[in-house]
């Protein structure tokens, strides 16, 4: 998104936060991420990104100050403002979404390989694929990190396993000292990358 384009988008949500200064500190930061995501989710749906296509999003939101009143009303600050449009014509409003504690997630992708390598006799491998992918899931619904984040964090997790493992890829047999040398990595890395998820996630 250009330089005008995302002054447009924060303007617009800098007159939803001033608007919404009653909201209590956690939900109006929900509010302001839901919106956020939403425009990036829009136009990432319509592959238009120009001037046009962000006031046509910001149109669709609506008033910042009908926005604010209505998230006032729910929470039962103010009274909600004037009704927007409904029915199937309507603009879709971000909804809500469920915030999964940031310690879950940093968990999962911190234990898959230990817990991998303890099970190794009991379909260890497919554990530790399965808790890196439930990691990542998580990482990708949650609000707490931003989009390019989530990229590193999603990248990051499965090249620190797959790299050491095409490293030894042609070594036939691989030697003790080489299988040590890639679950260190293996586990090292990940856990590094967690710590580094928990001190970058938004805080309430």
């Amino acid at each position: 998104m250009k330089t005008a384009e995302n002054e447009a988008v924060q303007q617009y949500l800098t007159a939803v936060e001033r608007e919404t200064s009653g909201l209590p500190a956690d939900r109006r930061q929900e509010l302001l991420a839901d919106l956020a995501e939403h425009i990036e989710v829009t136009l990432a749906e319509r592959q238009e990104q120009d001037a046009d296509a962000v006031r046509s999003v910001l149109r669709e939101l609506g008033d910042p100050r009908t926005i604010a009143a209505t998230a006032l009303g729910e929470t039962g600050v103010g009274r909600p403002g004037p009704a927007g449009p409904t029915g199937p014509t309507a603009p879709r409003q971000p909804s809500a979404r469920t915030r999964i504690p940031a310690w879950i997630t940093v968990v999962l992708l911190a234990i898959a390989t230990p817990v991998g390598l303890l099970a190794a006799d009991f379909g260890g491998g497919v554990i530790a694929s399965l808790l890196r992918i439930a990691g990542v899931v998580m990482l990708w619904v949650t609000l707490r990190w931003t989009t390019a984040q989530k990229t590193w964090g999603t990248v990051l997790s499965f090249a620190c396993i797959l790299i050491p493992n095409l490293a030894v890829l042609g070594a036939d047999p691989v030697g003790d000292g080489a299988l040590a040398a890639v679950h260190t990595v293996q586990v090292v890395f990940p856990l590094a990358i967690s710590v580094w998820l928990w001190m970058t996630h938004r805080r309430d």
